[in-house]
């Protein structure tokens, strides 16, 4: 869910201020960064834990990599031509 939503720019996506529950970022630090407008996703069962794109991108390499895993990123869902 996180993954897709941050990469096909879900407009459900937190934009603004919010620190990020797994990096410890809040605004302020990406923005020192050049990732101030970066945003996050929180899920619906916690809207208060927000993870940046950043870090879901991250998770997203790892577990692709783990072998014992066997998580693979979801396809994307195909883009609107409007």
């Amino acid at each position: 869910m996180a993954w897709i939503a941050v990469e096909t720019d879900d407009p459900e996506l937190v934009r603004g201020e919010f620190f990020c529950v797994m990096s410890q970022e809040s605004t302020a630090d990406r923005a020192a960064q050049n990732r101030g407008d970066d945003p996050g996703w929180s899920s619906p069962s916690g809207p208060d834990a927000v993870i940046s794109r950043k870090m879901i991108r991250m998770a997203a390499a790892v577990l692709s990599q783990d072998q014992e895993n066997n998580w693979k990123k979801p396809p994307l869902p195909p883009q609107s031509s409007e």
